[in-house]
């Protein structure tokens, strides 16, 4: 039998109004990874590729780490490359602030095989994650394509009934705006003759230029 373990619950969020703004819980991963980078040390964590996949990648500055906020609606690549790429590092004695999904951050822990004082895990509430095919059909079913991000709890909510409305071929400009609470759109170019509606839904829009890639 294991005794019985207390278990400390702290709440937090980043003093910085902007990075809250930036972040899809409070700001609580930008506070940490702060603090690891200030010390020489790493991140490494789940962002975006060009083909909207996600990928575990290590972060060596702030800019990097950017990359690594806000939510992600599918699962990562992070495969035994990672993780041997972590452990080495940490053999070496560089600090790393390894993030992910309860089950990858278990899967690290099992990996690496005993405790490292230079490792901090933080994982995340995980709600279950869709597979990259139902992603990539849900981007592909919108004929005007946009981009939204989490601002907290209450829009993951929202995000989820548009993803539903989205696989019944029902997401239209009338149906996404009851749901536009607590998002942030980001207008591809190529779908700017939509930037007034959306603008009108969205509390923070944001236009891309046609040079971005």
């Amino acid at each position: 039998e294991h005794p019985e373990r207390k278990v400390r619950i702290l709440g937090a969020q980043n003093k910085d109004a902007q990075i809250r703004q930036q972040s899809s819980s409070g700001g609580v991963f930008t506070a940490l990874s702060d603090a690891v980078l200030q010390m020489g040390g790493v991140v490494v964590g789940a962002r975006y590729t060009e083909g909207m996949a996600v990928e575990h990648v290590i972060a060596r500055t702030a800019g990097e780490r950017d990359a690594l906020r806000g939510s992600k609606y599918t699962y990562s690549l992070c495969d035994k490359k990672i993780f041997v790429q972590t452990r080495e590092m940490l053999q070496e004695g560089t600090v790393v602030l390894f993030t992910g999904t309860p089950c990858q951050v278990a899967a690290l822990k099992t990996f690496l095989g005993k405790d490292y004082d230079n490792l901090f895990a933080a994982d995340i509430l995980c709600h279950g994650i869709a597979a990259p095919v139902l992603y990539r059909d849900f981007i592909a079913e919108i004929e005007e394509k946009i981009i939204l991000y989490c601002q907290n709890y209450e829009g993951y909510l929202n995000l989820i009934k548009i993803a539903t409305l989205a696989s019944e071929n029902n997401l239209t400009l009338s149906t996404l705006s009851p749901l536009s609470e607590n998002l942030i759109a980001i207008v591809p170019y190529t779908s700017r003759k939509i930037y007034k509606d959306i603008n009108k839904m969205f509390k923070y829009v944001f236009i891309s230029s046609k040079y971005d890639t």
